[in-house]
């Protein structure tokens, strides 16, 4: 059975922003126009955020990795405390395109190959 890889920027397409609209000056004339979300992953909060909407999803339809997820994310969230590097962001890509290739390997364990 094959997994699918999501990009988890696509889940904050609907988050929530503290900033909703700005203000534009253009040609002297000043505007309203509304602020995108954020729409990429720039740093591991951002990531964190992504991962728990992937995570409540994920889990409704596979209730019994709750636990395997919260140890990669916590795997993930240790990452950039131990290189100022965006390291973490690469290896979580490629660990879940691996994943999507091999849905019933456990989430829990780090790829040392990656």
């Amino acid at each position: 059975m094959q997994g699918v890889f999501i990009d988890l920027a696509i889940l904050l397409d609907n988050y929530p922003t503290t900033r909703s609209n700005r203000l534009i000056l253009q040609d002297g004339h000043l505007s309203v126009e509304p602020c995108k979300p954020e729409t990429k992953i720039t740093s591991i909060e951002v990531w964190t955020d992504a991962f728990v909407v992937f995570m409540s999803i994920y889990c409704s339809q596979h209730t019994h990795r709750f636990m395997e997820l919260l140890k990669y994310l916590q795997t993930i969230r240790l990452a950039p405390k131990r290189s100022s590097s965006h390291g973490w962001k690469i290896y979580d890509e490629q660990y879940r395109l691996r994943k999507a290739k091999d849905p019933a390997s456990t989430w829990s364990m780090i790829d040392t190959e990656l």
